[in-house]
């Protein structure tokens, strides 16, 4: 089923050209099947590209998420590759390299919630560096850079923007508490050094029921860096659930001993409407609607330009995104575009298994037939420079975030080469492993099961939930159905850096009408009045 035109029983059995000798050691080769060996093979993959500090990283990787059966053995068959920097940049004697090399894994596991001694590496204990007990993501906040061009910002502030600015600035430096609640156009704000999602930096589970708290110790550094903050800026808080934003207030009322209110900010967009209660969109924004097929090939075409004249050294694919609703429309576009892609495709096939193996036979070809939000795909088609999407926080302190963007550089059978697209940590080369995923709970499937795959899905397209805080050279909006929830019209608008770099395209609600000029925008007043009451 995964090898294209075997001519021959031997065929099936040869990979790479190299003849296995059983079909099970053919299929474990392809990352067919899951093996014993399958963590050694990736780091020997990752090997022949002689990145020892990216090797790190992804062995510290390997330990958190893949539960190596012998991790000692694992360190023991890579300390030289993974050292190669230290022995050639420093004039140590080998204790004092492994000694170093231990360490700086060591700073990676504290900055994921994981310490060195626990995989039983080598006899002795490494003792954490001032960073790691910092925490590397606190220590990585207390020392951001603001840019110039940054501070000169309140000078081109308006009147009224100046004003608030002016009000929430007086109330942070007087030491007073406040809640705010700013109404801020889209384009108008700019995405502050360092932020981070709620979720993340206030450690809130993915699931999330009406009973959750925030998973942060009083005594951790976590806390002690809330406790210095001066001011919260929660960007599109209108978007997040109830109970996430009650769950901040509780936080913040356990961790300063106080009885007060938190800092927030709730985000309202307003339009003008017709008399179906739609906004009308300006001629300059939309792409004329004929038929699904023209007309999506015109958004893929000034969206993307000439795909077949993509340069690997431009940011024209990673600067720019289609936006769309929902997974199922993202998936499409997906799968349109990396064939429009030039270089040659590799897909890259899951393990699915049951959480309990008793339903793996019954279940295992319907498992692979599914595709949920929060998993990679069964099958993962990548090509050679192609934009994609990391689906899991492996490491948010050093760039890897659930959302992060990236660039597939290469790929081998267990291990991707990419390179990071935005943020602090724009274009650090990062290796991507396979590892387990759980499908969320929240998920309505009759047998809860883990996907072993990269953590990826291609990003030519993603919903507009996913682009929330990310600002890019050019937005294609794909409208096949009306937004469905609060704000999400006004994050889609707001993601270019000019008015000039947005395109929707509004497939008509029926086929008896030509409009496609207008749509609904989905603002709940209950929550705004909530918000002033």
């Amino acid at each position: 089923m995964n090898v294209r035109g075997p001519k021959s029983y031997e065929d099936l059995r040869t990979v790479s050209e190299i003849p296995c000798s059983t079909f099970r050691e053919s299929a474990e080769k392809r990352g067919l099947l899951y093996c014993s060996n399958s963590l050694i093979e990736c780091m020997l993959e990752a090997v022949s590209y002689q990145m020892p500090y990216s090797l790190r990283r992804l062995f510290a990787t390997l330990l958190v998420y893949c539960n190596p059966a012998d991790p000692k053995k694992l360190w023991e068959m890579f300390e030289d590759s993974t050292s190669e920097d230290f022995k050639y940049f420093f004039d140590f004697e080998e204790k004092g390299v492994r000694h170093k090399v231990l360490s700086h894994i060591n700073d990676i596991l504290h900055s994921m919630g994981h310490d060195i001694n626990e995989y039983k590496l080598i006899p002795k204990n490494i003792r954490a560096s001032k960073t790691a007990k910092d925490a590397k993501d606190i220590h990585f906040e207390r020392n951001i850079i603001v840019s110039e061009q940054d501070l000169l910002l309140p000078k081109r502030l308006n009147i009224q923007q100046l004003r608030s600015y002016n009000t929430i600035i007086d109330r942070v430096f007087s030491g007073k508490q406040g809640t705010f609640f700013v109404d801020g156009p889209g384009g108008t704000a700019s995405i502050l050094p360092g932020g981070r999602t709620a979720h993340s930096r206030f450690k809130m589970p993915i699931d999330i029921d009406d009973n959750f708290r925030c998973n942060i110790s009083k005594q951790s550094s976590l806390a002690c860096l809330i406790r210095d903050a001066k001011l919260i800026v929660w960007d599109e808080a209108s978007m997040a659930k109830k109970n996430m934003i009650e769950a901040l207030d509780a936080l913040l009322r356990d961790i300063m001993d106080v009885d007060t209110m938190f800092g927030g900010k709730v985000v309202v967009f307003g339009e003008r409407t017709n008399c179906e209660d739609k906004i009308e969109i300006p001629d300059s924004f939309v792409i004329p609607f004929t038929t699904e097929e023209e007309s999506l090939d015109a958004l893929f075409s000034v969206t993307y330009l000439d795909l077949h004249a993509f340069s690997p050294d431009s940011s024209m694919i990673t600067s720019r995104v289609i936006l769309t609703t929902k997974n199922d429309f993202v998936n499409e576009i997906n799968n349109m575009l990396i064939t429009k892609f030039p270089q040659r495709s590799k897909t890259f096939v899951a393990v699915d298994e049951t959480i309990d193996p008793n339903d793996q036979s019954q279940f295992e070809d319907f498992l692979h037939s599914l595709d949920p939000p929060g998993l990679p795909p069964y099958k993962l088609t990548l090509k050679e420079n192609c934009p994609v999407i990391l689906l899991r926080n492996l490491n948010p302190c050093e760039g890897l975030c659930n959302g992060t963007r990236l660039t597939c550089c290469d790929f081998r059978t267990h291990v991707i080469s990419a390179k990071i697209e935005s943020g602090d940590f724009k274009n650090t080369h990062v290796f991507i492993p396979r590892i387990p995923l759980l499908i969320s709970q929240d998920e309505k499937i009759p047998v809860q099961f883990k996907r072993t795959q990269f953590p990826l899905r291609l990003c030519f397209a993603m919903t507009i939930n996913k682009a929330q805080g990310q600002i890019l050279d050019f937005v294609g909006i794909y409208l096949r159905e009306p937004v469905f929830s609060h704000g999400q019209l006004y994050v889609a608008l707001s993601r270019a850096k000019s008015s000039n770099c947005v395109k929707i395209l509004i497939r008509p609600s029926t086929a008896d009408t030509t409009d496609d000029h207008s749509t609904y925008n989905v603002v709940y007043d209950k929550i705004i009045q909530k918000a002033f009451s």
